[in-house]
């Protein structure tokens, strides 16, 4: 079975997320939450089926190439048209929010296809790690050009090499990296000891193919960092597949660093600051000051000028990136388990469903904080 056919891979990232969301979302769902969408919706989504990590993970997938992903995998006969009421948030101000639209359903040849998949190339265990963390990928993505641009200059310099472009073009990273270097008195010795602590990180990873796959990436003297492209031909490995893997493997060290407080070299590189505010939506931040002052959803609405739901909206997205706070106020402890006992019994998540076997007992504000806050994905798998 060749699984490296089709757009790079991200076919199976596709099938993926719809065997998971079993048939409760769209195709557009899925997209917003690989583009990063900052709405609600996309919010909730991620978190609610285990796709916190991926969120924003492909930036620069178009809305176009998406679709053509999806045509592809139809021709292929991987996927399904099906017409299903797409059940939203918003389903609790208006039944007209319960529209027809297009979902698609997952076909016994894309079933074959993704369970191949998911063996040969490990994604369960390679594709969720830090799905219990609150990094993000920009957090990720900025310190991995931080180290790139490290351990470029640090290898031309042990080489006594100055004839080299900078493989991060990025003026603010260069900037940072300036001030940074300047700061180093004893070359030599940080960067002996700037690989030591690198190795120890890279040591302590079992999965053999996550280290490889990371200094395959890096750039030094007379060496070039290789594409994912470049790696896909090398080890057979969809492009799509190795770089949600990069992205994760890049997450541990970053996540490593943070934790082991001997790694002093590489400590500068990651951001101090890795609060659930720093994800939070701009708006989201305002309501959650607000919230800290115990006023109510429906002080802060009016107050702000906003719609209830709006807000509603905010407290959802709080509770995900903030597992500290307490909800206890919006949704009794007893209420939230027979939530989740519901969605357990009923094996779906769709609030319309839920809601009308609980009947009247919660409302879908309730049902949301309850899925988001009772579930959790370890591994890559509900647990």
């Amino acid at each position: 079975m060749d699984v490296n056919r089709g757009m790079n891979g991200i076919h199976i990232i596709l099938l993926h997320m719809l065997q998971r969301m079993n048939g409760e979302r769209t195709v557009s769902g899925c997209y917003h939450i690989l583009k990063g969408k900052k709405s609600g919706q996309a919010i909730q989504d991620a978190a609610l089926y285990g796709y916190k990590s991926w969120f924003g993970m492909l930036p620069r997938l178009t809305e176009h190439e998406w679709h053509a992903i999806v045509k592809d995998s139809i021709k292929r006969g991987y996927i399904q048209k099906v017409e299903r009421i797409e059940d939203s948030p918003e389903v609790s101000y208006s039944a007209s929010s319960q529209k027809k639209k297009e979902f698609y359903d997952i076909t016994p040849a894309g079933e074959s296809l993704l369970a191949h998949a998911v063996s040969k190339f490990q994604i369960s265990q390679r594709a969720f790690y830090l799905e219990d963390s609150l990094l993000g990928y920009q957090e990720v993505i900025l310190f991995w050009k931080k180290l790139q641009l490290l351990t470029q200059v640090l290898s031309h310099y042990l080489y006594n090499s100055q004839h080299y472009t900078p493989i991060i073009e990025d003026i603010t990273i260069q900037q940072w990296f300036k001030a940074y270097w300047s700061g180093i008195k004893d070359k030599e010795t940080y960067a002996n000891e700037l690989l030591a602590e690198i190795n120890i990180l890279l040591g302590e990873m079992e999965d053999e193919l996550i280290p490889e796959l990371l200094v395959q990436r890096l750039t030094g003297f007379q060496v070039a960092g290789q594409t994912l492209y470049q790696l896909e031909k090398k080890w057979g490995i969809p492009e799509a597949l190795l770089h949600v893997f990069h992205y994760q493997g890049v997450g541990r060290l970053y996540k490593e660093i943070l934790r082991n407080k001997k790694l002093i070299k590489l400590t500068p590189l990651c951001q101090s600051k890795g609060t659930e505010q720093i994800r939070l939506t701009v708006s989201t931040r305002k309501t959650y000051e607000l919230l800290k002052r115990k006023m109510t959803l429906e002080q802060i609405a009016k107050k702000r000028g906003l719609k209830l739901s709006t807000i509603e909206d905010h407290l959802v997205e709080i509770a995900i990136y903030d597992p500290d706070m307490d909800i206890s106020y919006f949704l009794p402890l007893p209420l939230r388990r027979k939530i989740n006992q519901t969605s357990q019994t009923l094996q779906s998540k769709k609030l319309s469903d839920i809601k009308n076997y609980l009947d009247e007992d919660a409302s879908y504000l309730q049902i949301r904080l309850a899925l988001l806050t009772g579930s959790a994905y370890k591994g890559g798998e509900l647990a």
